[in-house]
């Protein structure tokens, strides 16, 4: 397991039942902050809770979004729609690249579809790796 910076962690065993934001943002201190060529960034997600929902419908998307302001946010990239039946503690499902350039506040937001899971945690970070 990786050793993560407080402050690049976006959620810390995140409880997942609806669409939600991460519990924190990242604020990189300027309003356009170019990252520039060197190591990428990478938006990570694993499981720390088996997902469920009622009829093993539902579906879990991440998005990674950024913001100038902390209140309204764009998406920047976004995985495909997984099944919460594929979610177990342990799998990673995200790994999303962080573009070079962004604004200057990063999240990620949780998108369920078809039934909301009635169970499931998340962690996420933002690391090199």
């Amino acid at each position: 397991m990786a050793v993560v910076d407080y402050k690049s962690r976006l959620s810390t065993n995140q409880a997942i039942t609806g669409d939600a934001a991460s519990t924190n943002v990242i604020d990189f201190g300027v309003a356009d902050p170019n990252m520039g060529a060197g190591s990428p960034l990478f938006l990570r997600v694993t499981v720390t809770e088996n997902f469920a929902s009622a009829t093993s419908t539902g579906t879990v998307q991440v998005k990674l979004q950024d913001s100038a302001d902390n209140s309204t946010w764009r998406t920047l990239s976004e995985t495909d729609a997984f099944l919460v039946t594929a979610l177990t503690s342990g799998f990673e499902f995200v790994k999303l690249a962080l573009p070079d350039e962004h604004e200057r506040y990063v999240r990620a937001f949780y998108e369920c579809g078809v039934e909301d899971p009635t169970a499931g945690a998340v962690n996420a970070w933002v690391d090199v790796g």
